[in-house]
């Protein structure tokens, strides 16, 4: 998308290109529904284990697939208690994923 937008920059120029992605692009997404549902749980959890005096550790427990395709699967502690476990194709996503894992478990409001 950035490829075509940039080429068509380059060819129409700006006032064209800002007219595309007004009229063209952004009608046909929920800019409201994308930013009220982005939530960074990893975030959420660091900010209540140091309100709680808390230590949260994540450790990666496995990195299944090959060099192009990788799955994380990553664990989060809680005072050396495993909590929960997330699983993503980075690290971030996985941890992310146990925090969100996290935050349902320990009812982390968020």
């Amino acid at each position: 998308m950035r490829l075509f937008l940039g080429a068509v920059y380059l060819d129409r120029g700006y006032r064209f290109t800002q007219r595309l992605i007004i009229q063209r692009i952004l009608v046909h997404m929920d800019l409201d529904g994308m930013i009220s549902t982005v939530t960074n749980y990893k975030s959420k959890i660091i900010e209540w284990s140091q309100k709680e005096s808390k230590t949260i550790v994540f450790k990666v427990l496995q990195i299944n697939g090959n060099q192009r395709f990788k799955e994380f699967v990553v664990e989060l502690n809680v005072d050396g208690v495993s909590v929960s476990q997330g699983k993503g194709s980075t690290k971030k996503k996985a941890e992310q994923e146990a925090s969100k894992n996290a935050c349902e478990i320990l009812k982390i409001a968020v």
